[in-house]
């Protein structure tokens, strides 16, 4: 028997964040079950939460593997309405290859680009094997440009990027927290700061859970970091290289 074999599906929902949260600030016992206008409530100070999160680039479960498949003779290419940006650089695989799930034998960068850069190409008309790409996320809805122009079947093949995506809804209480599980206790604690302000808690109960939040969002966000191991080197100069003799 391997104890906590079954951690994996403990994943808590929206619904029992909340619930953590109230009791968390004293609100409820633990007999006690929010009511429906709590739920509510609670859901909507949550999104405020993560969305919070997200403005200090924090994209756990957000960022996704995508693929857009060229077409001979077009350069822009809507996005579905989840899209809000893409990280990093495209990765052209080019239709000869039958493995494109990170199995490819050749990939070429394609180089992700700012809408002032865009705006200078001269030569918008050009085909070739796109190299450029400009992700207009301010349009109506979310589109891709790419340069050059797709000229033939030869040039189309597919371009996997990483697409940033809207979060999963967080007005439905069953469903569960668009982050890893590491996450939860900060949630809870940052949650109920947010209740205890709300409802004129005393004002020592609200610096303890703030402070309890800080200290777990901390935590978070230097575990939830996607680094590998850094090593670093300093170089500076010195008076030995005059007085050296051979």
């Amino acid at each position: 028997m391997i104890l906590g074999a079954n951690r994996i599906s403990m994943v808590p929902t929206v619904d029992d964040i909340c619930a953590r949260a109230y009791r968390r600030a004293g609100l409820l016992n633990e007999a006690q079950a929010p009511t429906t206008v709590q739920k509510n409530n609670g859901r909507l100070l949550l999104m405020d939460l993560v969305d919070k999160l997200s403005a200090e680039g924090v994209y756990m479960r957000q960022v996704q593997y995508g693929y857009v498949a060229l077409v001979t003779g077009e350069n822009a290419y809507t996005l579905t309405a989840d899209v809000i940006d893409i990280v990093g650089n495209g990765a052209y695989i080019d239709p000869t290859q039958s493995q494109v799930q990170f199995q490819a034998s050749s990939e070429t960068p394609v180089i992700m680009k700012d809408r002032d850069t865009w705006q200078g190409l001269t030569s918008k008309s050009a085909q070739a094997r796109p190299t450029l790409g400009y992700f207009a996320r301010e349009a109506a809805q979310p589109t891709l440009y790419i340069w050059p122009t797709p000229s033939a079947t030869e040039n189309t093949g597919l371009i996997r990027f990483q697409f940033q995506k809207e979060r999963a809804d967080l007005t439905l209480g069953t469903n569960t927290m668009p982050f890893e599980r590491y996450w939860s206790a900060y949630f809870v604690w940052s949650l109920a700061a947010v209740l205890a302000v709300d409802n004129s808690l005393p004002l020592d109960r609200v610096q303890l859970l703030s402070g309890e939040a800080a200290a777990n969002l901390a935590i978070c966000k230097g575990y939830s970091k996607q680094n590998v191991s850094l090593v670093v080197r300093m170089n500076h100069t010195t008076g030995w290289e005059s007085r050296r003799r051979w």
